[in-house]
């Protein structure tokens, strides 16, 4: 599909205000994203769950405060995953979801002290990251943990 900027920052969705974008299909890393009618229903079940997974870190971690243990670090970065992974999984957009993944990603690190390790463009080159994103779309954040506390040593190793 040829791009058309006039649907720049529209949902992949039924809006017939926006026609190519209906029935826009994507795939990344050989796993499907969220069929373009299911993107409205994913994008609210997303922001629903993101709400309730900062309600439950926000007393753990001040928001602002750098994490004091490991298992707030491993808290704070599990859902930064999740928002990356989701978002790739869910990807609204027919451009872009992988940068605002990323961006995602850095801001719950921003919003738990931690800095913005997550390099935007381009994209991370490492077999690990792109494995890590397939699964993460499929539901298994572990691996996009692992990578994101890899990342996070390594930025903090060239500060």
């Amino acid at each position: 599909m040829t791009a058309v900027t006039y649907y720049a920052g529209e949902f992949r969705d039924t809006d017939s205000a926006f026609p190519e974008l209906i029935g826009y299909e994507v795939e990344v890393g050989g796993v499907r994203g969220v069929p373009s009618v299911d993107v409205p229903a994913a994008l609210r079940t997303f922001e629903s769950g993101m709400r309730s997974a900062l309600a439950a870190l926000d007393p753990v971690i001040t928001v602002g405060a750098t994490p004091a243990t490991i298992t707030e670090l491993d808290a704070a970065l599990r859902i930064a995953a999740i928002a990356h992974g989701e978002w790739t999984r869910i990807h609204p957009f027919a451009n872009g979801n992988g940068r605002i993944s990323r961006l995602w990603a850095n801001w719950v690190a921003a919003r738990y002290g931690l800095p913005l390790f997550v390099r935007l463009r381009p994209r991370p080159a490492a077999s690990l990251y792109a494995g890590a994103a397939a699964l993460s779309m499929r539901g298994n954040h572990a691996p996009m943990v692992a990578v994101f506390h890899e990342m996070l040593r390594s930025y903090l190793r060239e500060g």
